[in-house]
């Protein structure tokens, strides 16, 4: 029998502005599996390619419109082993989801920092 990975689940706000109005903190989730992707929450979308990742264009998924991927290894962001190298590829993934949940152009977005300019 295979032992199932344990994964563990982490939530942290990260603030977001647009050129002229403010927008409400973000939720942002950080699973951390291990060495290997934990992706078998993931089976049911149908996305999974042979080698059990998901074929994506950035950290977004090429065949599910709705998800996007952070965290996961190199195959789904640039230097994403660990959450301080992710930063980066996760902010720059969060602008990109809340473009597309508001209908907005990913430009019409900035990362503002924390006062503590940590994100969590």
């Amino acid at each position: 029998m295979r032992k199932q990975e344990k994964t563990q689940f982490w939530t942290c706000s990260l603030g977001l502005s647009r050129a002229k109005k403010e927008i409400p903190k973000q939720a942002i989730a950080f699973w951390r599996t291990g060495f290997r992707p934990a992706v078998h929450h993931l089976s049911s979308l149908k996305a999974l390619n042979t080698e059990s990742r998901i074929d994506v264009a950035g950290t977004h998924s090429m065949t599910e419109r709705k998800l996007w991927l952070v965290g996961y290894g190199d195959w789904a962001g640039s230097a994403s082993a660990t959450l301080i190298d992710v930063t980066g590829t996760a902010i720059s993934t969060a602008l990109e989801i809340e473009a597309f949940l508001s209908g907005h152009r990913l430009a019409d977005f900035r990362y503002v920092p924390a006062k503590s300019e940590a994100l969590c």
